[in-house]
């Protein structure tokens, strides 16, 4: 990575719980509950139903720290993509249902020559849907790093990213025509 002083980041702090689902064990990681005494309660946005959501030039976003929250009925979409970026560049997240991949494609996210490798995605092949088919996800911004968080903490990926602009738009779509993103929450956090 392009850094002198650090190397990489450290994650926010979690809280490991232990799950039993349908006979088996499972460790689920989430935000730490302190996290959100951070959040900038009066700068949010909330949309209750949507089949995409497009949010340009937003404060929030040019923040460049903040979280996002929502469902998506994975009923009647077979991917669900949320991008994050400017008009130079993006950052890309992928949920394929029918491949059960969930991809981070920062391949055009800013700095990437430093590293052929940097450029290659990030792939989880975890994307088991429940049988209400809800996915819940949570994603957290803070200036040069992502943490993905999904099915409630049952998965979670971590990706660093080096933008050379600010960001200042989210956009989430998926390809279904109904309305799909359930209680879409971006927050802010206080300086």
């Amino acid at each position: 990575v392009p850094t002198l002083t650090w190397r990489s980041t450290m994650t926010v702090p979690r809280v490991i719980t232990l799950i039993e689902n349908e006979s088996k064990f499972k460790l689920r990681f989430n935000p730490a509950v302190e996290l959100n005494k951070y959040k900038n309660k009066k700068n949010e946005i909330n949309i209750s139903l949507s089949k995409e959501i497009n949010l340009s030039n937003n404060d929030i976003v040019k923040s460049g720290c903040f979280d996002i929250n929502f469902n998506a009925d994975m009923t009647t979409a077979d991917n669900l993509i949320i991008s994050f970026g400017n008009i130079l560049e993006k950052l890309d997240i992928y949920f394929d249902k029918k491949s059960g991949i969930v991809t981070i494609d920062r391949s055009k996210s800013g700095q990437t020559a430093f590293s052929n490798f940097f450029k290659n995605n990030i792939l989880c092949n975890s994307l088991q849907l429940k049988k209400s088919q809800d996915l819940n996800i949570r994603i957290l911004i803070d200036k040069t790093s992502l943490e993905l968080f999904w099915n409630n903490g049952e998965n979670v990926m971590t990706a660093l990213f080096f933008p050379v602009y600010q960001y200042d738009f989210v956009k989430i779509s998926g390809n279904t025509s109904t309305d799909f993103i359930k209680g879409f929450n971006l927050s802010g956090f206080s300086k």
